[in-house]
């Protein structure tokens, strides 16, 4: 598989995207912070949260429409998604942000975005290692 599927809250219907420009792997930390009497903050690292960033070239704007009004829901959706440096190809459930897209053109007469990005932060937590 070489492309990210975006499944809607129901897990029936799915949004299948292009193939991506570029994917990379993140992580979001988990943690809890508190501050002490003396004003030390103290961290307790509970661990982190895998995920991954892609970004396409040229997105159709008409799968555009169809994507936002999920991902405006808000919550964690269930993705697959192709292979990432340190992440096998597979199935999860993950929170979107959606960072918005930068130019729009006709390329052929059909309308489509440029340089649109999407971070996925998985549900679970993993405890480092």
């Amino acid at each position: 598989m070489d492309r990210i599927k975006i499944y809607d809250k129901n897990n029936i219907n799915f949004i299948e995207l292009p193939k991506t420009k570029n994917i990379e792997t993140t992580e979001e930390m988990v943690c809890e912070e508190t501050t002490m009497a003396s004003g030390k903050i103290v961290i307790d690292i509970k661990g982190y949260r895998p995920g991954f960033k892609a970004e396409w070239e040229w997105l159709p704007a008409g799968l555009l429409e169809e994507l936002l009004p999920i991902l405006r829901k808000g919550g964690f959706f269930k993705v697959e998604y192709p292979a990432v440096k340190g992440i096998n190809t597979g199935i999860g459930v993950f929170k979107i942000d959606f960072s918005g897209q930068k130019i729009f053109k006709f390329i052929n007469g059909n309308p489509m975005w440029y340089g649109l990005q999407l971070t996925f932060t998985g549900q679970e937590v993993r405890r480092y290692e």
